[in-house]
């Protein structure tokens, strides 16, 4: 890996400990042992946050869920203690989304709302699929079906 900025993170799935580095370019993933990682290999999606943007990394098992998120306008990246969801708020009654427990979460958000964040979809290989606006809540329970 080149010398960019790097987030260095354990994270614990299917009983083994492993480390997740995601190299920044700004808002960008510029590089990513993700995609190699058993996290990726067993359907785990992975998020990592710098420069106010939200960058979903996607298993190539879940890419059929490109899709789905894409009805979304905008993203709200609800979290709690333990869990984190993903809504793709799309204003119907049943938008899409995707919850995790938050140590697929790559740092604490730190905030309890803040609006006029950048959220991104990456697929393998660094390869930026989508855009849109996302906004962040902390919350007591997901899922969090509570409009903005």
């Amino acid at each position: 890996m080149s010398n960019k900025e790097y987030q260095v993170r354990v994270r614990s799935q299917s009983r083994t400990a492993e480390t997740i580095m995601v190299g920044n370019d700004g808002q960008d993933v510029s590089e990513t042992n993700y995609w190699e990682s058993e996290m990726a290999a067993n359907g785990h999606f992975f998020v990592s946050i710098n420069a106010g943007s939200i960058r979903l990394l996607l298993p190539p098992s879940m890419e059929w869920s490109l899709d789905e998120i894409k009805t979304g306008s905008y993203l709200i990246l609800s979290y709690t203690k333990t869990d984190f969801e993903l809504l793709f708020e799309d204003g119907s009654n049943s938008p899409f989304s995707l919850r995790s427990p938050i140590g697929n979460l790559d740092r604490n958000l730190g905030v309890k709302k803040r609006a006029g964040l950048k959220f991104s979809v990456w697929r393998t290989g660094c390869v930026k699929v989508l855009e849109m606006e996302a906004r962040v809540r902390e919350v007591n329970g997901i899922p969090c079906l509570k409009k903005w």
